[in-house]
C-alpha cells in the first residue's frame, strides 16, 4: 500500500532491458523538472486566488515505471484522469487520492476543512469541481510551455477502476512525475504518468540555443582531446570480485552480479581514461551506446 506522506514505489527503476535506455537523459530530466516546477508555481498562485487555505505544489521526483508496476502500488482511494499530451490520441494519466480531491472541491466552495475528508465516491458536483482544479493544472502547464507556441494538452475523462484498467501497453516505459502538495491538513501527492518515448523526443526538441552552443563547445573540447589519432573506446558493463575458490567453482550457466546499478549510466573509457557516461541500447542487430555526458577531467 502506498503511504499518504511519501512518494510511491512506481518512481523506482525496474529491471533494465538492453533494448532501450530506461530513464530520461539527465539534461531532459532537468528540463522537465524546470518546466513543471514553473507550472507548480503558477498553480500555487492560482490556488491562492481561489482556495481559502494555502496550497504549495512542487515536483517531488521524476522516475520511470511500467503500468503493471504502478498498478501494484495502487490502493482503493486512488482515482485517475486521462490527459491528452503532445499529440491528440496520445494519453497520459493523472492519479490522486479521493480525499485530496474532496478537499480541493470543498475549498472551491469556500470551505476550510480542518482535516482531509473521509474517502467515499465522488458526487457529480464534487467531480465537476475537481475537474476545474485539474483544468487549472493543465492551464499552468500550458502557460509555462518550454516553446514559444504551446503544444497540445487537454483533460479528457475520469478513468474508473484504475487497478483493472490497462491504460497503456505494459511494454511501454512511462515517466512518473510525483507532485507534492503541502497543505494545512497535511501532505498529499498526485502522479502524472507520461509515455517516455514521445516525451523524450519532445524534450530533446526544446533544448535552448545556449545548450546547443555548450554542446558545440564540448564537441570542440573532445576533438582536441582525441586529436587525429585512432583510439580504442571501451564500454564497461561492470565488475565483480571473486575469491580463488569462487573462481574455481565457476561453470557454464552461473550468473555474476555486477557492481553496476541498472539505473546508472555506463562508463566509457578512451585510452584507459573514463571520458564519457552513456546508456546501452541497440542499433539493428548490434549493441550500441548513447553518450549522455562528458566526464570532466
Amino acid at each position: 500500500m502506498m503511504s499518504d506522506t511519501a512518494p510511491p514505489g512506481p518512481a523506482e527503476p525496474f529491471a533494465h532491458d538492453f533494448r532501450q535506455p530506461l530513464r530520461l537523459a539527465s539534461d531532459d530530466e532537468a528540463r522537465l523538472n524546470d518546466w513543471l516546477s514553473s507550472a507548480c508555481a503558477a498553480l500555487g498562485e492560482a490556488c491562492e486566488r481561489t482556495l481559502p487555505f494555502e496550497v504549495q505544489p512542487s515536483v517531488a521526483s521524476i522516475g520511470s515505471t511500467r503500468w503493471s508496476r504502478f498498478v501494484e502500488e495502487l490502493d482503493a482511494t486512488k482515482i485517475g484522469y486521462s490527459l491528452e499530451f503532445l499529440d491528440p490520441g496520445l494519453h497520459s494519466l493523472l492519479v490522486l487520492r479521493r480525499p485530496f480531491a474532496k478537499l480541493l472541491a470543498a475549498g472551491l466552495l469556500g470551505e476550510r476543512p480542518a482535516q482531509l475528508p473521509a474517502d467515499s465516491t465522488l458526487s457529480p458536483a464534487t467531480a465537476s469541481l475537481l475537474k476545474l482544479i485539474l483544468e487549472t493544472f493543465v492551464q499552468s502547464v500550458r502557460d509555462c510551455w518550454p516553446q514559444a507556441v504551446p503544444g497540445h494538452i487537454q483533460l479528457q475523462r475520469d478513468v474508473s477502476a484504475l487497478s483493472r484498467q490497462r491504460v497503456v501497453s505494459d511494454e511501454e516505459a512511462l515517466v512518473c512525475v510525483t507532485f507534492r502538495f503541502q497543505l494545512p491538513q497535511g501532505t498529499e501527492h498526485w502522479y502524472w504518468l507520461i509515455p517516455q518515448e514521445p516525451l523524450q523526443a519532445f524534450l530533446d526538441s526544446t533544448a535552448s540555443t545556449a545548450q546547443v552552443v555548450q554542446g558545440a563547445d564540448e564537441h570542440e573540447s573532445l576533438q582536441g582531446l582525441l586529436g587525429g589519432l585512432p583510439a580504442r573506446v571501451t564500454v564497461k558493463l561492470g565488475s565483480v570480485e571473486l575469491n580463488p575458490a569462487q573462481l574455481k567453482a565457476l561453470k557454464v550457466g552461473d550468473v555474476l552480479i555486477l557492481n553496476q546499478k541498472v539505473d546508472a549510466p555506463l562508463s566509457v573509457s578512451v585510452a584507459n581514461a573514463t571520458t564519457f557516461l552513456g546508456w546501452p541500447g541497440r542499433v539493428g542487430s548490434n549493441q550500441a551506446l548513447q553518450i549522455e555526458s562528458v566526464v570532466k577531467g
